[in-house]
């Protein structure tokens, strides 16, 4: 449903490799109708912080930013970051990386991801 809003109007947009869309957040950001908030990631959104913004809609933007992700450990059982702000979702490679509102975000690597009874993370996909 989100890729059918209009780009400038969509609350988290995401940097593309494909050319016209660069192109289409470079002018959105230069005319400040999006600001960038992480790599990879902007938002139209001017009214909050960074890391609210994050925070609702991190699966958005793990699935997007990891296709085939997988929640893991107490993100898994519990669908929202630890008090502490982490989460944990399971990728092809280790790697902690931070975001605003989310202090760590660990991958663990595994051999076999997305069996039939995992939940994969999947772009647009909001479990808050």
């Amino acid at each position: 449903m989100e890729n059918n809003i209009p780009i400038h109007l969509q609350e988290v947009l995401f940097a593309s490799s494909d050319t016209a869309i660069s192109r289409q957040l470079g002018k959105l950001e230069e005319t400040g109708q999006i600001k960038k908030i992480a790599p990879r990631i902007y938002t139209s959104n001017f009214n909050e912080p960074s890391d609210v913004i994050i925070r609702r809609n991190i699966f958005t933007i793990l699935g997007k930013l990891y296709p085939g992700a997988v929640l893991s450990h107490r993100s898994a059982l519990e669908f929202k970051p630890t008090t502490a702000n982490q989460i944990f979702v399971t990728y092809t490679y280790t790697k902690k990386i931070e975001l605003p509102g989310i202090i760590e975000t660990q991958k663990r690597e595994v051999k076999d991801l997305g069996k039939p009874n995992d939940l994969n993370i999947d772009y647009g996909m909001d479990f808050g």
